[in-house]
């Protein structure tokens, strides 16, 4: 396959993204209340890192997120697999559940969180054999996307329904993992009063490789 592949979102083009059934890498994220576990499945380099020159898998990954990100039908279903394969060949995380419920980071708008994560949501879910969560996350408005604000500059577009989220352990998804603002201010309110939630377990596509400081 042409490895330009990547930087062409043509229907016509013949798949490309990477096989895996193993997580790539993890995290602990500690906040001041709660410490939640994170895993990805590849490390993403973005586009201004012209200071690492990409492999052919380097690419596959890239390809995967742009297309899931633009909830590219074939890649949205592709992305459940994956990750559903990685959390099946961790045998700690599923052995140390209660009855998990599978939530959402929203997406910027409506339509494009549908596109994104409604088919993503239910292939995950059955695979996994557990609930679906995805009419939880309820989005109050779109927005412009939030990439280079501060926590104080972003404004949350969205509220999760409490129902059955007290006492439970939660999947947390969103597709990448960079500063981890949005993904951990959700993690503090699902932890928070209102809902008191159980463990948060999150999982990403991909883990952002930033320029050193």
């Amino acid at each position: 396959m042409n490895p330009q592949l990547p930087y062409n979102f043509q229907d016509d083009r013949p798949l490309f993204y990477p096989e895996i059934d193993r997580f790539g890498g993890y995290m602990t994220l500690q906040r001041p209340r709660n410490i939640t576990q994170c895993c990805y499945l590849f490390d993403y380099i973005p586009m201004y890192r012209k200071d690492i020159q990409l492999t052919r898998r380097d690419r596959a990954c890239r390809n995967l997120l742009y297309r899931f990100k633009e909830g590219h039908p074939v890649y949205v279903k592709i992305a459940a697999r994956l990750v559903a394969q990685c959390i099946e060949n961790n045998p700690f995380i599923m052995e140390n559940v209660r009855d998990p419920l599978l939530l959402v980071v929203p997406a910027s708008t409506a339509e494009l969180h549908e596109r994104r994560y409604k088919t993503f949501c239910e292939e995950l879910s059955r695979r996994l054999g557990i609930e679906n969560g995805y009419d939880r996350v309820n989005i109050m408005f779109d927005k412009n996307q939030n990439k280079g604000k501060s926590l104080a500059g972003r404004t949350y577009n969205h509220y999760v329904d409490e129902v059955d989220v007290e006492g439970r352990d939660i999947f947390l998804f969103d597709d990448l993992l960079t500063s981890g603002r949005t993904y951990t201010a959700m993690v503090d309110g699902l932890m928070g009063d209102g809902y008191g939630c159980g463990q948060v377990f999150g999982f990403f596509l991909g883990k952002t490789i930033e320029k050193p400081e």
